[in-house]
Order: C-alpha cells, then sequence, then structure tokens
C-alpha cells in the first residue's frame, strides 16, 4: 500500500533527486532524459509494473549463487560514486570465477551517461 501511495506521489523533482543520487555529479543528469523518464512513469500500467518488479528485490541476491558457475571473463565496470558499496563490488568479484574490476573516477552509477567515453574505453579494454 505503501509503494502505491508513493507511486501516485512521484514527479518529476522526485524522480530527478533520485536518479541524481546515481550521478558523481547530479548536475549531469540531462534535463532530456530526465523528461523522458517522466514521460515513461506516466504511460498506464507502468506505476503497477514497477512496483511488481521493486516487489522481488529480496530475491535478487540470489542470482549470487549462480555466479561461481559462468566461464567467461567478466569486467565488472563501477563508478567511484557508484550506489553498489565497495565491499559488495569485491564480493560479487570474488565469486566470480576470471573476474576483474574497473572502477571509473568522478563517476557514479549511470556511468553511460555520466562518463560514457571513460566506459567506453573501459569496455575496450576488456576486449
Amino acid at each position: 500500500m505503501l509503494g502505491a501511495i508513493n507511486a501516485s506521489l512521484e514527479n518529476k523533482i522526485v524522480l530527478g533527486k533520485i536518479m541524481g543520487g546515481g550521478y558523481h555529479d547530479p548536475r549531469k543528469l540531462p534535463a532530456d532524459l530526465l523528461a523522458e523518464f517522466d514521460k515513461v512513469a506516466h504511460r498506464p500500467g507502468y506505476k503497477r509494473a514497477a512496483r511488481k518488479v521493486l516487489a522481488g528485490w529480496r530475491s535478487w541476491s540470489t542470482a549470487r549463487d549462480y555466479y561461481r558457475q559462468i566461464s567467461a571473463p567478466v569486467t565488472l565496470i563501477y563508478g567511484d560514486s557508484d550506489w553498489s558499496r565497495p565491499d559488495e563490488r569485491e564480493r560479487t568479484r570474488s565469486l566470480i570465477p576470471n573476474s576483474q574490476v574497473v572502477t571509473l573516477r568522478n563517476t557514479g552509477h549511470f556511468s553511460a551517461v555520466e562518463n560514457p567515453s571513460e566506459l567506453a574505453r573501459a569496455i575496450l579494454a576488456a576486449e
């Protein structure tokens, strides 16, 4: 019930604060991207679907049970201001065989928007 109330109160200002929290520098959140997210959030059925996805958050960690089965080389790329804490990143790295971590400086969770050139360099270097 509380989720439904929060969803009904969501607006562009709240969305901007949430999304801005995923940036090292929240001023880099493009206004047009925020406007698109806001537009999508107001489509019929979106809020209900989003609540259903988020309601399953407790089960997301069970994916870790399968990490040791990964056989391909993996490069985990995080921003130094990512929502994922350093201990969580290291735990993930330690569970995936043949994995490495790259940390992008002055970058938050949304590295593809905030620091696309450095993300591209990290991806190309991992090939």
